[in-house]
């Protein structure tokens, strides 16, 4: 374990005094201070630093820990709170969860959720301490709010790297003062809902963003939006929800001295992302299969004249991103949920690439190869060398 010696100064504005519990240096066991003072007066070491510890008694007669040697521990608080806590979790495996604000059940009951298992989550300049917590493949992180000590800024950005790490974040508000027994940790984590909140909950996100897509599919009936962007925010919402789509058969034709014509046939592509793009007049639709991008435009009573087609396809190419072109002749014939998803994952006749990076590839390797393989024409210049040397 780390020794913090040279720091002297505690974020939390607190010492060793404050620290409710240690462990034995004999056998790493965690004890209380009230235990340690009864039975194990010398012989318990820091949490966070590892150094010794003394019990020693105020004019009040108060006992209260002190690291020996007058050594000042920058982490001692917070370490000591958040690896009784973990003690405490591992120990029963479970712990009363908050409804999420956003959920409908919100001002419902808690929930106890069991768990399969629990670890501590070093921090560094980045990232505070946490707790991770598995149930199953599930899993969530806590982070303690130790005295008031993380600000609304702080808790913003916590709520941010959770999002982008898609890991459902708890926050615990802790009163260090009140956590001096081993009850007072079960209290926080059994009985007392109304000290925790989510600052990010990843179930959530994930059911608001189902009834998003649900409320888009629907929108199309009821007539809440323009038509055509009615029509990409469903088709946006079928393809996140399927993850994949239906795509028309690819024919190109090499050089004569490669295999004549590579077919990629029709079938169902699995998509692994999709995005709806506004994009002013003309919006498209993004998706993205691994580390393929794929672009869809849907082309409504093909509007579109062959110049504006021939400047997206070259848009494309500059961009090295396959586009597809969805032709609608008639809008009323895909104006529900069945009729959209007939066109996106079986129709494949209303389907064409304007551009495909892929083939394009393709080609251009197979017209480098070509030129490459073709016999030079020497003998000219051999008949220009021997005139040259006879005159």
């Amino acid at each position: 374990m780390d020794l913090a010696v040279e720091k002297t100064q505690h974020k939390y504005g607190k010492k060793a005094s404050h620290i409710h519990f240690a462990v034995l240096k004999e056998n790493g066991r965690l004890v209380s201070l009230s235990e340690a003072s009864e039975h194990y007066p010398s012989g318990c070491v820091c949490l966070a630093c590892g150094n010794g510890l003394d019990i020693i008694k105020d004019d009040a007669k108060k006992l209260s820990f002190s690291h020996k040697g007058n050594i000042v521990c920058l982490d001692g608080l917070e370490l000591s709170i958040y690896k009784t806590m973990l003690a405490v979790l591992l120990k029963s495996l479970q712990i009363l969860l908050p409804q999420p604000a956003s959920s409908k059940a919100a001002s419902s009951s808690a929930k106890l959720q069991k768990l399969t298992s629990a670890e501590l989550l070093s921090g560094s300049a980045e990232q505070p301490t946490l707790i991770a917590c598995y149930a199953g493949q599930a899993f969530f992180r806590i982070a303690l709010n130790i005295d008031g000590h993380l600000s609304a800024f702080d808790c913003a950005r916590l709520a941010k790297q959770a999002r982008s790490a898609k890991a459902s974040l708890l926050l615990i508000n802790i009163e260090s003062n009140k956590m001096g027994s081993f009850s007072a940790f079960e209290e926080v984590l059994y009985g007392n809902a109304s000290a925790k909140k989510w600052l990010y909950n990843k179930q959530a996100e994930i059911l608001a963003e189902k009834s998003r897509q649900s409320s888009a599919i629907t929108s199309l009936a009821r007539g809440t939006d323009g038509f055509e962007t009615a029509v990409y925010r469903a088709a946006h919402a079928l393809l996140a929800e399927k993850l994949m789509i239906m795509l028309p058969q690819t024919s190109i034709q090499l050089p004569a001295q490669q295999k004549a014509e590579i077919i990629s046939k029709a079938g169902i592509a699995k998509l692994t992302g999709s995005e709806y793009t506004p994009g002013g007049k003309l919006p498209c639709l993004a998706c993205s299969s691994g580390k393929n991008a794929m672009h869809i435009i849907i082309n409504f009573e093909n509007r579109l004249s062959g110049i504006e087609l021939s400047k997206l396809r070259n848009q494309a190419r500059q961009k090295e991103t396959s586009l597809l072109l969805i032709s609608v002749p008639d809008s009323n014939k895909i104006n529900n949920k069945e009729a959209l998803s007939e066109l996106l994952f079986v129709d494949t006749r209303s389907k064409k690439w304007l551009y495909n990076n892929r083939i394009d590839k393709l080609q251009t390797k197979g017209r480098n190869s070509a030129a490459l393989s073709e016999p030079q024409n020497t003998s000219g210049i051999a008949n220009k060398k021997t005139a040259a040397l006879n005159s």
